[in-house]
């Protein structure tokens, strides 16, 4: 029965793509637009901006996103 066992790979979800789901159809626009704004929208700045709307985003996770170090990277392939 357990010959063929192997390791489960961790999955963690994205904090935003789970942010995301959350939101309505526009909000989820506008937070892609932010996202893709690096000159404007510094990872910490976002982090306090969305907030402040209460929306609790580490600014960390902000950069994880970013950089594609998040599971997204395995939902774009």
């Amino acid at each position: 029965m357990l010959e063929d066992l192997e390791p489960v790979k961790a999955f963690r979800s994205c904090k935003i793509r789970t942010l995301k789901d959350d939101l309505d159809p526009k909000d989820q626009e506008l937070l892609d637009t932010y996202l893709a704004d690096v000159e404007t929208w510094t990872p910490h700045k976002l982090s306090r901006a969305l907030g402040s709307k209460g929306l609790k985003i580490d600014h960390r996770q902000i950069d994880q996103h970013r950089d594609m170090m998040c599971s997204c990277k395995d939902a774009v392939k």
